[in-house]
């Protein structure tokens, strides 16, 4: 008689031998837990270097599409932009030489530190690697998140961000703003389009003070509806001039 295997993916169904805050429990699964208790089970990794990510990342639903029926660690976006950047395989990439031709770069990214559709480092990375590629003005556009990092952290997060840049010449930040008008998935694309118009400087944009996140997170659950604002100081995105987005999640990228 030949056996027959089944192979069942439980979305969700995550185990830990401390019971406290387990979901998946024997009294509301007793047919699987009746299984292993039978047969025996063994414990795979889902986050961090076991499956491509950065250590102490958890995993997300891009990992399990990846790695389900791989055979092997396959690194993650970030995990391969990372890489990049410490080998110097990206600072050798032709694409600075070209944008180098312009005065001025303008760099777009989400400021996260949850690694799913982008990281903070992404940001600070491309303006060190531009500042190296001679490029004579940098201006950085960061994106608040509030979904994949916990809401609420973009005051830590921006702040973290501002002092990571202080050894990096000729940088300055610009427009401010929730991911909501910049991660859509919904179709629409006014809801882009509001976003490219605050970044080319044709919607008003209030001025960004100390306070400003704060004061919307006090009435708001999270960043992500954020609206635009421009740092003192900061400069909008001027036709001819160059921009480089560091998202990672080409599907979000239009």
């Amino acid at each position: 008689m030949t056996a027959k295997t089944a192979l069942l993916v439980l979305d969700g169904a995550g185990y830990s031998e401390d019971p406290t805050g387990n979901v998946v429990t024997e009294e509301k699964m007793p047919k699987l837990f009746g299984l292993m208790n039978r047969h025996g089970f063994a414990q795979l990794e889902a986050a961090g270097e076991a499956v491509g990510l950065q250590d102490g990342h958890v995993g997300n639903s891009e990992v399990g599409h990846l790695s389900l029926g791989a055979g092997r660690t396959i690194l993650s976006s970030l995990s391969r932009i990372n890489d990049a950047f410490h080998t110097g395989q990206w600072g050798q990439n032709e694409v600075w030489q070209e944008i180098a031709k312009s005065d001025r770069l303008h760099i777009i990214g989400l400021l996260s530190d949850a690694g799913v559709h982008a990281h903070w480092s992404s940001l600070l990375q491309s303006a060190k690697l531009a500042a190296a590629a001679g490029i004579k003005e940098l201006v950085l556009h960061p994106v608040l998140d509030g979904v994949d990092s916990q809401a609420g952290s973009a005051p830590r997060l921006l702040a973290e961000l501002r002092e990571s840049l202080e050894d990096v010449p000729n940088v300055r930040l610009g427009v401010v703003i929730g991911r909501r008008w910049f991660c859509d998935r919904s179709g629409n694309l006014d809801v882009t389009r509001e976003y490219v118009r605050h970044l080319k400087g044709e919607s008003p944009l209030a001025e960004l003070d100390d306070g400003a996140i704060e004061r919307h997170l006090q009435d708001n659950p999270s960043e992500v509806d954020f609206p635009g604002h421009l740092v003192a100081g900061g400069i909008t995105v001027a036709d001819g001039e160059a921009v480089l987005m560091t998202s990672h999640r080409a599907d979000r990228a239009i």
